[in-house]
């Protein structure tokens, strides 16, 4: 049972990981500074005789998502789905600034189209209401300069 729980020990806080040695010298815990202690190169789950019940446990744990928001943002365990979430999210933002651009100069082209519409139905009100010079039975039109 003591080599199982050093073998257990050194799993879950290795000596190479510096947040682990970070969290242990946060909590003040010395265990985990000590050379490993027997440790091979693979560990299975089914080389653990007592432990293996809380191991499984901590393994469904560790590969269940997120529960909140906050944690979604900075889970890195899976760094390919860390990734793409961070893709779609740019390209929800993209999507949207693009989007709303478009509306915005589709409601300009609009307007300015409604109003050359105008401009040009009161170009036509005021040519009807002033007929142009008559020399006798000839129209004469005057000239562009």
């Amino acid at each position: 049972m003591i080599a199982e729980y050093c073998k257990t020990i050194n799993f879950l806080f290795p000596n190479w990981d510096v947040a682990s040695q970070d969290f242990l010298q946060r909590k003040k815990q010395t265990f985990g500074t000590e050379e490993p202690v027997d440790y091979p190169g693979l560990l299975y789950l089914s080389d653990f005789l007592y432990f293996r019940d809380r191991l499984s446990t901590l393994y469904a744990e560790f590969l269940s998502p997120p529960p909140s928001m906050t944690q979604l943002l900075n889970d890195r365990r899976n760094v390919l789905q860390w990734y793409t979430f961070w893709f779609a999210v740019l390209i929800v933002f993209l999507t949207m600034v693009f989007g709303l651009f478009s509306s915005v100069t589709s409601v300009l082209s609009t307007r300015y189209a409604y109003q050359s519409l105008l401009a040009a139905l009161d170009a036509q009100a005021s040519a009807k209401a002033c007929p142009p010079i008559t020399c006798g039975n000839t129209v004469a039109l005057p000239t562009p300069r």
